[in-house]
């Protein structure tokens, strides 16, 4: 039982990216329950981040956004293992015991999934072509942040997130923002 697992187990909960930061440098531990999407940002640059500042520490992604999307892109940021928020609790004690030894961990459908995608690359959504930037702008913007405020949590500048928005429209044949969120709850990007 997961229970059991970490019976022993200090926990600790950071309601944003930065109070993560602070429980980082100033506890060890085990493992990294990580969420992609919090107040202060998206995951991906973080992830990349604790990735690099903290090497050996296991990273499960636990997720709202689609496993097709987003499982890649958070493996090759440094996630160890990748799990959708849907998943079982059974689903969750596998992902996290093998986190725990160092193991990489998909549910079986995730790694067909992927696999199918790496062989029909062609097949793929345009947004599966997009860099990990690109699809933080993009479902920032579909959230509804501002060009500014896209731009503070990704310190970036405005003019850089207005090229973006630019780039995105064009490289999903879009028009306009409407049709930039509605792409995004079509492909479950947001919720």
């Amino acid at each position: 039982m997961l229970k059991e697992l970490l019976l022993d187990a200090q926990v600790l909960q950071a309601t944003n990216f930065a109070s993560c930061r602070r429980f980082l440098a100033d506890e060890t531990f085990d493992l990294l329950i990580l969420d992609m999407i919090m107040p202060d940002g998206t995951g991906l640059e973080f992830l990349k981040e604790v990735r690099h500042q903290y090497p050996s520490l296991p990273v499960l992604v636990l997720s709202v956004h689609a496993e097709e999307d987003y499982a890649l892109r958070a493996l090759r940021a440094g996630a160890t293992s990748y799990l959708a928020k849907d998943s079982t609790s059974q689903e969750l004690e596998q992902a996290v015991r093998a986190a725990l030894l160092g193991q990489r961990y998909l549910r079986p459908q995730t790694a067909g999934k992927l696999i199918g995608h790496l062989l029909h690359d062609g097949d793929q959504p345009a947004h599966h072509k997009l860099s990990d930037r690109e699809l933080e702008v993009l479902e920032l913007l579909a959230r509804g942040k501002t060009v500014g405020t896209i731009g503070d949590l990704l310190q970036l500048s405005p003019k850089t997130v207005s090229t973006y928005r630019s780039r995105l429209l064009e490289k999903l044949n879009l028009h306009n923002d409407s049709e930039l969120v509605r792409y995004c709850l079509e492909y479950g990007l947001i919720h």
